[in-house]
């Protein structure tokens, strides 16, 4: 369960996050129906919803955590995901699934419904609607909340299952990650103030228990609730960019800033397109000098929210200090050999430089991720900001400010 439930908390667009918890937990502990890989299609969503909700408190039933009423936990995860996730592209990922009874997508086209169209809308709200997908009692109470989002929370609430047992169990264990002692401690807010929020369940109630949620994060460094997305070609500024955060005095886990490496300049553009339709986030995409092109393409596309950075040459390792690599490497190789600051100062294209400087001093085969790892130990102090690193933290300092003001 703390599997599954961590999967479900996780950075992921909600539909994908949801299909994959659902078929973990049902495939592994259903005995009847005895769901597997190949069945698992055959049952509509409603049903596969309400088995993995029996499937969850039933698995509370023999501890002390068997209130089943208080979902008021439930509600805000719903809205914490609307503020992070497009309410439209998901409820329309469902649609497009197949797998709600009144629907079929090889028969009727959801790419054609406009969310924005009265009309198509209602359509939309009737097919969730007969589907059994929405709680009724929960869309007549949101107050606040456009159609679209009313749909996407009341389909959330609509086979609610006990977090709050769950985190209540979860207290009394010693090891626990920042995101569940954030969780544990947003449910004991809402609890301990007696916020009556599943009975007037507006926007701006919410948005009070966000405002708390965001300054825990800014006190305890857990990253959640995010605010800005950072794409980046490689795994190297996944591991650095983090770190070096924290010496430009604004770290990315106290700020709600989170990098994704996606594999290369190609995969980046993918990815941007796909995360630009599902989240509602702003992203910033950081290109190294050789991607002119792919930014191009993205730079016609562009949502207003959202930047591009292309390193002015060469990749992420040319525009690290010369100074701070050599510290790094000597620090980390100290009994097995060095590197004079002559080996690589000013030199272009590192990663080459620093692939043959590895043979010629046999320190092994050169491993950007190990590489990136070394260095990460040894940022301490601002001097170990390059110039170009200090213009990259100045465009995320605007994208947030600018997202703060409008949205």
């Amino acid at each position: 369960m703390y599997i599954s439930f961590e999967r479900l908390t996780r950075f992921n667009t909600p539909f994908e996050k949801l299909e994959r918890v659902h078929k973990e937990l049902l495939i592994k502990h259903s005995i009847e129906p005895k769901i597997n890989s190949k069945n698992f299609w055959n049952y509509d969503l409603s049903e596969i919803n309400r088995f993995f909700q029996y499937l969850w408190n039933k698995s509370l039933e023999n501890t002390d955590e068997i209130d089943l009423k208080n979902y008021k936990i439930n509600l805000y995860l719903a809205f914490e995901e609307l503020k992070e996730y497009s309410a439209a592209e998901f409820l329309k990922n469902l649609i497009q699934s197949g797998k709600l009874n009144v629907y079929n997508p090889e028969k009727e086209y959801p790419e054609n419904f406009n969310f924005c169209n009265e009309e198509d809308f209602k359509q939309i709200s009737e097919i969730f609607k007969k589907a059994g997908l929405v709680n009724l009692e929960i869309y007549n109470k949101l107050e606040g909340f456009n159609e679209i989002e009313k749909l996407f929370i009341s389909y959330k609430m609509n086979f609610p299952i006990n977090i709050h047992g769950f985190l209540n169990i979860l207290k009394k264990e010693k090891k626990l990650t920042s995101g569940m002692k954030r969780l544990i401690w947003i449910d004991d807010y809402i609890n301990r103030h007696k916020l009556n929020i599943e009975n007037n369940i507006s926007k701006e109630n919410l948005e009070k228990i966000y405002a708390q949620a965001r300054q825990y994060r800014e006190k305890n460094d857990s990253l959640n609730p995010i605010e800005l997305l950072i794409l980046a070609e490689g795994t190297t500024e996944e591991i650095l960019l983090p770190v070096f955060s924290r010496i430009a005095g604004f770290d990315f886990n106290k700020n709600g800033v989170k990098v994704i490496s996606s594999g290369g300049k190609n995969q980046a553009v993918k990815l941007y397109f796909k995360l630009s339709r599902e989240i509602n986030l702003p992203i910033l995409m950081i290109f190294d000098s050789d991607a002119s092109e792919e930014a191009e393409i993205i730079k016609n596309n562009l949502r207003s929210i959202d930047d591009i950075y292309i390193i002015s040459n060469g990749e992420f390792e040319d525009i690290l200090p010369d100074s701070l690599i050599c510290k790094a490497v000597n620090i980390h190789y100290r009994l097995t050999g060095s590197i004079n600051f002559s080996d690589i100062q000013g030199l272009s294209k590192k990663y080459q430089v620093l692939n043959n400087l590895w043979k010629k001093k046999g320190f092994g085969e050169f491993k950007k991720v190990e590489f990136a790892r070394i260095i990460a130990k040894n940022i301490n102090k601002k001097s170990d900001l390059s110039e170009e690193l200090g213009l990259i933290f100045k465009k995320i300092f605007m994208i947030i400010d600018n997202y703060s003001k409008n949205f």
